[in-house]
């Protein structure tokens, strides 16, 4: 009985083997105005894009960031795709301090 009792706690104290769902995305909403810009890995700040800018009150998923510029600036990538053809298949880069996270 006291055998079939240690199993059992033992049993309910190791760790759930399931995977745990993945977090959602972080959604941020514009409190101000932003270029959207460019940025690879390679280069130590952002460049700004033909594409103008975000404006206030919209909002995006964050997908990836922060990254601090070698200025010391921080920005965060969103989901919206470039046009330029030098970036293809990348996303574009706006500054955090204009985009504060959604609360649900």
């Amino acid at each position: 009985m006291v055998l079939a009792t240690s199993i059992a706690l033992i049993g309910a104290a190791s760790p759930s083997r399931h995977p745990s769902a993945s977090p959602e995305p972080t959604v941020v909403t514009m409190v101000c105005g932003s270029p959207l810009l460019l940025w690879t890995r390679s280069m130590s700040q952002p460049i700004r894009s033909e594409a103008g800018g975000v404006g206030l009150g919209q909002t995006f998923t964050v997908l990836a960031g922060p990254r601090t510029s070698n200025r010391g600036s921080t920005y965060i990538q969103i989901d919206v795709a470039t046009i330029e053809d030098d970036f293809p298949n990348d996303h574009y880069w706006i500054l955090r301090d204009c985009a504060l996270p959604t609360i649900r």
